[in-house]
């Protein structure tokens, strides 16, 4: 990007936020009248940061799990912060909450009057996206994905010679792809080598599992070569709809 390129989006960018402010302070008046209904109707407003597939994925179970036992009269308003991580999340985030972009402008206004404790945090925020409360774990509520998704995802499993039924597990061994990172990155301590899991995949592999190697950006393939085992993070293939139905279905991950 040349230097004149790098102005114009630099500008671009403190336009955009200006219309944003703007569009904020309008929405402030609507606070009083949100704040007026407040003892019949609880409308409340957050978000989810999505930039993180773990974050992501433990925040939307957290608060569908809210949800379903909120009193009536409670109202929850989402909208959606980062750059999506994975697509079906959002998906699933449209289809059991109440989720806008449009909503991002009744939290910014609470946060430029300095009214914070009104918003909806992530669970990322309080408890670095774990379940203190046991209220997941205590839910009836199971990932919904539908029968057409099921079956795609089931599908991609049969060209590999998978049957319906057969157990499988999932391995998630991050590498310096997932932030395409060097070595003496902050993040590096985090990291695995794929090789040095090779034992416990053949064991897994000899009991009969089917055995999955999970992974969105992967740095190189596994050196295993087995009927059962699938090097899905070096798939062309591999989609955010697998992703999630991977992790609900397998017999542990």
């Amino acid at each position: 990007m040349s230097h004149l390129q790098q102005i114009k989006a630099g500008w671009l960018k403190v336009f955009i936020r200006i219309i944003h402010g703007v569009i904020t302070m309008a929405h402030i008046p609507l606070l009083l009248v949100i704040y007026a209904i407040h003892p019949f109707i609880k409308l409340r407003f957050g978000y989810f940061s999505t930039g993180r597939i773990g974050h992501f994925a433990l925040d939307l179970g957290y608060a569908i799990a809210l949800n379903k036992n909120k009193n009536k009269n409670e109202i929850n308003l989402y909208y959606l912060q980062d750059e999506v991580s994975n697509k079906q999340l959002e998906v699933i985030a449209n289809r059991e909450l109440n989720v806008s972009q449009y909503y991002k402008y009744f939290v910014y206004a609470y946060k430029m009057l300095g009214l914070n404790d009104h918003i909806i945090l992530p669970h990322r925020h309080k408890s670095g996206s774990r379940d203190m409360t046991g209220i997941m774990i205590n839910s009836d509520y199971n990932i919904s994905l539908l029968p057409s998704e099921n079956k795609e995802a089931e599908l991609y499993m049969k060209k590999y010679g998978w049957t319906q039924g057969e157990k499988f597990i999932c391995l998630n061994v991050r590498d310096s792809a997932f932030f395409n990172e060097s070595q003496v990155s902050r993040h590096a301590y985090r990291n695995s080598n794929i090789d040095d899991y090779e034992v416990v995949i053949s064991y897994l592999l000899n009991l009969g599992y089917w055995v999955v190697r999970m992974g969105k950006k992967v740095e190189r393939p596994s050196k295993i070569k087995h009927k059962k085992f699938i090097d899905y993070g070096m798939d062309v293939n591999r989609s955010d709809l697998l992703d999630v139905w991977f992790c609900k279905n397998c017999y542990f991950l």
